[in-house]
């Protein structure tokens, strides 16, 4: 079991993704040599995201963002996403941390909601006349 979160900026620019797998040490055979050179990979008991996973990304996430400041980081208010530490090093670093109610991002989440909900919704739609049309 893995966990794979992917970071989009406002921009359209994207931000190589965080893997997380359940294990006790990474293993190199997991994501292989065609990896993308600046994917994060992290293990956890149980696969999923981790207070100590989250601020070992977000350090990495300060400092391939270094040149973007200020800096508003928007996600999901899971218990994991928050401890002094990470608050500390986002007002250190100019980066603002917008936490939206656990467990509800995939109504909450602006992108979400508005932008990536009609493009899924034309996207579903040019996909499936583009089958009926073609046969495949």
């Amino acid at each position: 079991m893995s966990q794979f979160w992917q970071l989009t900026a406002a921009d359209g620019t994207a931000l190589d993704p965080l893997i997380v797998f359940k294990g006790k040490n990474l293993q190199s055979t997991w994501y292989g040599d065609k990896a993308l050179s600046k994917a994060f990979f992290a293990v956890s008991d149980n696969g999923w995201m981790t207070t100590t996973v989250f601020h070992a990304w977000f350090v990495k996430f300060l400092a391939e963002t270094k040149s973007v400041r200020p800096l508003i980081l928007l996600f999901d208010g899971h218990m994991t996403h928050t401890s002094i530490e990470i608050i500390e090093l986002a007002r250190k670093e100019n980066a603002s941390i917008i936490k939206l109610p656990a467990y509800c991002t995939d109504l909450l989440q602006p992108l979400d909601v508005s932008y990536f909900a009609s493009l899924k919704y034309y996207y579903e739609k040019a996909s499936l006349q583009h089958i009926q049309q073609t046969g495949g």
